[in-house]
């Protein structure tokens, strides 16, 4: 079951499954919150950079002024 889906800042169709929300929030406890923010990383990403060493891999940073923080959701790309 997908749990979200959005076209990100390039037009590309990003989804999330409940399987792979589950991992993260296991991995992850601290982002439970913030599952309705994955849309506004990948809709309108602070800053967006692939990865160094594997180009499946892209980073979305958004950063949140009321938290002081930054967000980072990975897309892996098929």
């Amino acid at each position: 079951m997908r749990l979200l889906e959005t076209d990100d800042k390039t037009k590309r169709t990003i989804y999330l499954t409940d399987e792979r929300w589950q991992h993260i929030c296991t991995e992850h406890p601290e982002v439970v919150p913030y599952l309705n923010d994955f849309r506004q990383t990948l809709l309108h990403p602070t800053k967006m950079t692939a990865h160094p060493f594997d180009e499946k891999l892209y980073h979305y940073y958004y950063y949140f002024k009321n938290l002081q923080r930054y967000l980072l959701v990975i897309e892996t790309l098929n």
